[in-house]
């Protein structure tokens, strides 16, 4: 095995361009295979640097009990008996432990021969895993937290570490790291994605996701929920992948495709609490709240509200009826007025013309006078019978029973009964009866 002395390099190709290369392969890579291109780098780093027997990635976690504990998550091993990725899970991080050091407060853990081991380390992990020879250890960090190491065996021959070797390896750690950050990014947000998913799969509010695309600007149905399928009587299942326009072509003249596109492409917010609309032959009526989900995606809700706005509609129907009840009761109290007035006047006029001029009257006149006062008094009674009528109507007690009368008898009776103030205001009150019956 090639040796060198420390701060002698091994390494021939650009460490520079390698790190490039690493961190646009890291970026592009799918979130499920980032494990897979974990353990492809520390083989790459492996026979990068030479001499090498074994490269693996340490993580660290918290165990259920609290405790602090340690897991060879990644490993790369020129040979089979160099493994240890299956017997190093889980193990406790404390004061006896050989990874406590660089775990717990960040020291390298550079060893040059087994000279420099512990008995412990010397063994190895068990009867069939041979002691490396020489092994260089880094912590790697996260949010400037430690959560693991990244390091090098060699089990045939002790060897020294070059400071480049050193530096590449933290390298090689910080951009493992940061695919680290990104899987337990993404993952989180999986879950999170699939936790609002299954609320959005219950809820009764239907919810259509329309995104942005780049080339064509197009605002394209991407998702929606069994809700919105409910709603709208599965009309949406089969709009999956058509553009707004081609999915939803009532809605072109409406101006909303365009407000959803905005709302898409600005993170801004829109609501409506009624929209109509006209399809497959029906009329309904649908309240809208739309939001940005995600860049370029936009969530529309939406409750079909149309029984909601018929009632609308029908209570202010009612309302515009009792409005007509209110005016016409109130012309019917300046009705009645007049008409009560009408036999006082009689009534009153009568009985005081007897009391002022009782001792002039003949027994003819004071007869007239009390007839004038009887038919007044009569009158008066039937308009208040009348009015407990028209009461008892509109409390649905009683039922109308409309007849016709003839308006030149009742004419020609309020003229005889008014007579005498004609007379005494020396008036005269001429009514000329038409020919057929009003």
């Amino acid at each position: 095995m090639e040796t060198t002395s420390p701060g002698k390099s091994r390494m021939g190709r650009d460490p520079t361009r390698i790190i490039s290369d690493l961190l646009k392969a890291f970026i592009n890579i799918p979130v499920d295979r980032i494990d897979e291109e974990i353990t492809n780098t520390l083989k790459f780093l492996a026979s990068h640097v030479g001499g090498v027997d074994r490269c693996a990635l340490y993580l660290l976690s918290e165990a259920d009990n609290g405790t602090t504990t340690i897991s060879n998550t990644h490993e790369w091993v020129k040979n089979k008996k160099f493994s240890r990725i299956a017997s190093q899970q889980r193990v406790p991080i404390d004061s006896s432990t050989f990874y406590t050091n660089f775990f717990v407060w960040g020291d390298h853990l550079p060893i040059y021969g087994p000279s420099n081991m512990s008995p412990v380390e010397k063994a190895g992990d068990d009867a069939s895993t041979p002691p490396p020879a020489s092994q260089l250890y880094i912590p790697i960090t996260s949010k400037n937290k430690i959560i693991g190491a990244i390091g090098l065996s060699s089990f045939k021959k002790a060897r020294p570490w070059s400071k480049e070797e050193t530096s590449f390896l933290a390298l090689i750690g910080e951009i493992i790291v940061t695919a680290i950050d990104r899987k337990n990014m993404e993952l989180a947000m999986f879950t999170r994605e699939k936790y609002y998913r299954s609320i959005t799969r219950s809820i009764p509010v239907g919810l259509l996701v329309f995104k942005v695309e780049l080339d064509t600007a197009d605002l394209r149905l991407v998702d929606e929920n069994p809700a919105a399928r409910t709603i709208t009587d599965a009309y949406t299942s089969g709009c999956i992948g058509k553009t707004i326009e081609q999915a939803f072509p009532f809605l072109v003249d409406s101006g909303i495709p365009e407000i959803l596109k905005n709302v898409a492409m600005a993170g801004t917010s829109w609501s409506s609490d009624g929209v109509e609309f006209t399809f497959q032959g029906t009329t309904r009526a649908y309240q809208i709240a739309a939001f940005q989900i995600a860049p370029r995606e936009v969530a529309a809700a939406f409750l079909d509200v149309t029984s909601q706005k018929e009632m609308e509609r029908l209570l202010a129907q009612e309302n515009e009826k009792l409005k007509e009840i209110d005016k016409m009761r109130d012309e019917f109290v300046a009705t009645t007025t007049h008409e009560l007035k009408t036999p006082l006047v009689s009534l009153i006029g009568a009985t005081e013309f007897l009391l002022r001029n009782f001792t002039s009257l003949d027994d003819e006149q004071v007869l007239n006078l009390i007839e004038i006062s009887y038919r007044g008094s009569t009158r008066l009674k039937a308009l208040i019978n009348d009015l407990l009528t028209v009461y008892r109507i509109e409390s649905g007690g009683i039922s109308l029973d409309t007849k016709e009368i003839d308006l030149v008898d009742i004419i020609g009776r309020v003229m005889k009964d008014t007579s005498f103030l004609v007379k005494a205001r020396k008036q005269e009150v001429v009514f000329n009866p038409p020919d057929k019956a009003l």
